[in-house]
């Protein structure tokens, strides 16, 4: 069985995901902020993590902080990523990630639910 872990401060959006992805197929975390971020990645492996860029109190620089965090952590140093954010600027998050950031996939939200499903399936499988 698949682990996603889902990052993401609005908590709408963490219950939507993981009800969406239902708990016959994959087993799912949810962390709401930078802190719970890593001590989840750090206790954890994961098939896959879904990240918001945006995240309080930091704002657009915590999804960053969490990838730089997360290469360094060894048991999800290679974890893919895919990034949910509401910033519309696919270029600038290109350039901010690098091959070490295992970022396989950028959504824009609103993500929809056969566009979330069809990403993870292609990821994850299930």
């Amino acid at each position: 069985m698949s682990r996603i872990l889902i990052i993401d401060d609005d908590a709408v959006i963490r219950l939507t995901f993981k009800k969406l992805l239902g708990d016959g197929d994959y087993i799912i975390q949810r962390a709401k902020d930078v802190k719970e971020a890593i001590d989840y990645l750090t206790a954890n492996m994961y098939d896959l993590v879904l990240l918001d860029l945006r995240l309080p109190p930091i704002g657009a620089e915590a999804g960053f902080q969490i990838l730089q965090k997360k290469r360094k952590i060894a048991l999800t140093s290679a974890t893919p990523v895919v990034i949910i954010s509401g910033q519309s600027d696919k270029d600038t998050i290109k350039k901010r990630t690098d091959l070490e950031d295992n970022v396989v996939g950028i959504l824009e939200k609103p993500v929809g639910n056969d566009q979330l499903r069809d990403v993870i399936k292609n990821i994850v499988g299930g």
